[in-house]
């Protein structure tokens, strides 16, 4: 598929997939994963890092040019309860808070965490939920926020 001609509300014509996601990065270390990020790559999604840092790794890892890389910070800072936890205690976290939802450790998790509301454009991802899935069987959707929606 060819560069996205569409902006704002509109889909791309190659896809139906909105012009612009976003996604958590973890690091490339197995096909699989470097199968997911190429696989949005190619479809010339905008890809949007948390930091200047976050975006030269990005810029590093996989072959793109920083100029095809945005930067939006983070809106809130972590409290300093999550700031001391060691490496295992967040393994263990992240192993209970799996079983809790019904994630496995070999799931990929798409996460996204802010106001649950029409405004913020959830419906786009609902509808590209299913090609997703087709493609990555492992891929789970997550989404924590409060809102009307």
């Amino acid at each position: 598929a060819g560069p996205c001609p569409a902006r704002g509300p509109a889909r791309c014509r190659s896809c139906s997939a909105p012009p612009h996601q976003s996604c958590a990065l973890r690091p490339a270390g197995s096909a699989r994963w470097l199968k997911a990020y190429q696989w949005a790559y190619n479809r010339k999604q905008k890809w949007i890092a948390i930091s200047n840092n976050n975006r030269h790794f990005i810029s590093e890892s996989f072959k793109i040019p920083q100029e095809e890389l945005s930067v939006i910070y983070n809106g809130a800072k972590p409290s300093s309860e999550f700031l001391n936890y060691s490496p295992e205690d967040t393994v263990n976290l992240r192993h209970q808070v799996g079983q809790e939802i019904g994630i496995c450790p070999n799931d990929i998790i798409l996460l996204t965490v802010g106001r649950l509301h029409s405004q913020k454009g959830y419906q786009d991802l609902v509808e590209v939920i299913s090609p997703i899935i087709q493609e990555f069987s492992h891929a789970k959707f997550v989404w924590v926020g409060e809102g009307d929606k």
